[in-house]
Parts: structure tokens; C-alpha cells; sequence
């Protein structure tokens, strides 16, 4: 089943997308590192010295969409794989003009896929 992303998240997704990959490593480690917090903004506070290759207000904007994705998949009563397969689904056929736009010629929707699913499961150590 295709996930309908929500407009306030379409932002945060594509910022997520564009990320280069050792960037999305650093916020890997930085949200693994940091202690579980409810607030989406002590979350940027704690971690954003650890992502600097981030601009603040996109750090600001991924992680309130991390935290609404996350607290959707908590009460989407499906596994992870088949949350991840809805959300690219989604992804893909959105109509948002912030995904709309990306070419999706030049998205690897497996890679994708994988960058999502580090990001929804993060382990605490």
C-alpha cells in the first residue's frame, strides 16, 4: 500500500534524498550516540554540533520529519520492511512539489530504501 507523505513532510524527505551519504552517516551516528529525547527540537539542539555538515534549519527541518515518520510507523501496525516498501512507494509516486521535482531517472529507490531504514533503526547502545 502506497504511504500518502504529507505535505509538512515532503520537505524534510527531500532534504533526507539530497543528503550525500557521509552526511546521513553523521546524523546515523550522531542519533545513535544521543539520548532518546520526545522533543524534536532538544534533539537538533543535542545533536547538531555532531552533523555540522548540516545547515541548522535543514537539520531542524529532517528531524521533525525522522520524528513524524518514526511515531507513523509506531502506530502503522506493519513490519519495518513493509513500512519501508509504503514509504518509497509513496515516495515515488507523490505529487508534492518538493519530490514531484526530483527526477526520479536519477533516484536509487533500493539505496534509498536503505538510507531510510538506518535512519528508522537507530539503536541505542
Amino acid at each position: 500500500m502506497v504511504l500518502n507523505i504529507p505535505k509538512r513532510d515532503s520537505t524534510g524527505i527531500a532534504s533526507i534524498i539530497n543528503l550525500p551519504d557521509a552526511s546521513v552517516e553523521l546524523l546515523i551516528q550522531a542519533l545513535i550516540s544521543a539520548p532518546i529525547l520526545v522533543d524534536a527540537d532538544e534533539m537538533v539542539e543535542h545533536i547538531s554540533s555532531d552533523v555540522s555538515s548540516i545547515p541548522s534549519e535543514q537539520l531542524s527541518t529532517i528531524i521533525d520529519t525522522l520524528y513524524s515518520i518514526y511515531h507513523f510507523r509506531e502506530f502503522a501496525g506493519v513490519s519495518l520492511s513493509r513500512f519501508l516498501d509504503d514509504l518509497i512507494d509513496g515516495i515515488a509516486s507523490s505529487s508534492h512539489p518538493e519530490l514531484e521535482s526530483l527526477d526520479s531517472k536519477d533516484i536509487n529507490f533500493t539505496s534509498l530504501r536503505e538510507r531510510f531504514e538506518k535512519l528508522l533503526n537507530i539503536d541505542h547502545r
